[in-house]
């Protein structure tokens, strides 16, 4: 999979079922091509330990049905935390808890070239990995530490839309707008994304540093009202 390549510039592997599995020989081939901007694996069934195959080139014990205990637990030299040319991810609707994050946060702070990141329809605020169907108790450091990578990024267009991520939402985004790298964020995608009144008075903060050009928060707004006295006062900045 993807070895050394100076011509690939977009890899689309939407919809393919890839899995953790899939994920894992993926995440090879991120380390060895050095020509690859964007790469699409949206709608993959990829789950927590499939994204943290791409992020750092592990599954850090999380459960892979397909891939034996100790073959999920090896290193391989992958992923995000080892690719120099990646500028776009774009993975929605992958069945990501809160432990994907911890790992994605991992595979950012390794770098710092993304521009570009979908992490839209994913389950966020608790663990996509339970047997029983029923989510876990939700992980607010996860999300803020994620935020936290974001911000050290020059990201400058972030999707979020329709994902659960509690009340901590908005916190996770302003954050990532209020990091050490502020201004660079400027399109923003929440829509659908419930956002508190916590969580928007959060998101506000980091607005008021940040350079946004495009904000989406189509549905987002649990009480309208109290809301929108939050967002006008930074619109009135």
């Amino acid at each position: 999979v993807l070895q050394p390549n100076l011509k690939l510039l977009t890899l689309r592997l939407r919809g393919n079922r890839i899995t953790a599995k899939g994920a894992r020989a993926l995440a090879r081939g991120l380390a060895r091509t050095t020509s690859l901007l964007t790469l699409d694996v949206s709608d993959n069934e990829l789950g927590d330990a499939g994204l943290a195959f791409l992020a750092t080139g592990h599954g850090d014990g999380l459960a892979v049905p397909s891939i034996p205990a100790e073959q999920a637990t090896e290193d391989v030299p992958a992923g995000l935390a080892s690719n120099s040319s990646l500028t776009a991810l774009l993975s929605s609707n992958n069945r990501f808890g809160s432990e994907a994050l911890q790992q994605l946060a991992k595979g950012l702070l390794s770098q710092n070239h993304i521009s570009t990141l979908d992490l839209g329809v994913n389950p966020f605020g608790s663990s996509a990995q339970g047997t029983s169907g029923e989510a876990k108790e939700r992980s607010p450091v996860s999300i803020l530490a994620f935020g936290d990578a974001l911000g050290r990024t020059p990201l400058r267009s972030l999707r979020m839309q329709y994902v659960h991520a509690g009340a901590n939402l908005g916190s996770c985004v302003g954050r990532a707008l209020g990091g050490s790298a502020p201004g660079a964020l400027r399109q923003l995608n929440l829509q659908g994304s419930p956002l508190s009144i916590a969580g928007m008075r959060a998101l506000v903060t980091g607005l008021s540093t940040a350079s946004v050009e495009l904000l989406n928060l189509e549905g987002s707004l649990r009480d309208a009202t109290a809301a929108l006295k939050e967002l006008c006062s930074w619109l009135a900045q």
